[in-house]
């Protein structure tokens, strides 16, 4: 990893949410392509499918104890964004494709950017369910970033509604050292995570 790029991660891990050209997700405009789910690497990646991001409340879940909800800037353009007191970042977005496809084919895709392209470590993958039964990927990544090692964790929903195909993908970017004692509080509100556009 370059000494410029290791500047550019660790600047993202600063409670600044108005660094536009920082974030992978673009500079705060809606945008034609998947610019990946990894909060810590700048460099985008597109996927050959449409997905737009869109406002308004599309679901529910509640701030995980020792976290605080962040308001968001227009160049933040998740839909929910809290930290602790040590920055660990816990974001989740929501996206539409007029695509169908399947959980596998998000899960499978994102795996294969943040592995093959991005060097992550998988330390862990499988499935996960809400209280309500409603079923997604989660995996576990490890990376270091200017000599500091992070857990990086994912975990991908996916609804169907008439017209559109809705994805939701939860990120909890987190020194290594404070996973354990942060992971219960990020499970226990992804359990009562619940989707309020598609089944």
């Amino acid at each position: 990893m370059s000494a410029e790029t290791s500047r550019k991660d660790n600047r993202l891990l600063t409670l600044d949410c108005r660094a536009k050209a920082e974030t992978p997700w673009g500079k705060g405009e809606r945008t034609r392509g998947f610019r990946g789910l990894a909060l810590c690497t700048p460099r985008p990646f597109v996927l050959f499918v449409l997905l737009t991001l869109v406002d308004g409340c599309v679901f529910r879940m509640t701030t995980p104890e020792n976290f605080v909800r962040v308001k968001q800037s227009i160049w933040t353009p998740s839909a929910f964004h809290a930290l602790t007191p040590q920055e660990d970042k816990l974001l989740v977005r929501h996206f539409t494709s007029g695509e169908k496809q399947t959980l596998k084919f998000w899960a499978d895709t994102l795996r294969n950017n943040l592995v093959e392209e991005r060097g992550y470590t998988l330390r862990e993958e499988g499935e996960f369910k809400t209280d309500a039964g409603l079923a997604g990927h989660r995996f576990l990544f490890e990376i270091t970033m200017s000599d500091v090692p992070y857990c990086y964790e994912l975990v991908v929903f996916v609804t169907q509604t008439w017209r559109r195909q809705h994805i939701y993908a939860a990120e909890f970017l987190c020194q290594k050292k404070n996973f354990d004692a942060n992971r219960p509080a990020v499970e226990k509100a992804l359990k009562q995570f619940r989707p309020l556009r598609g089944r």
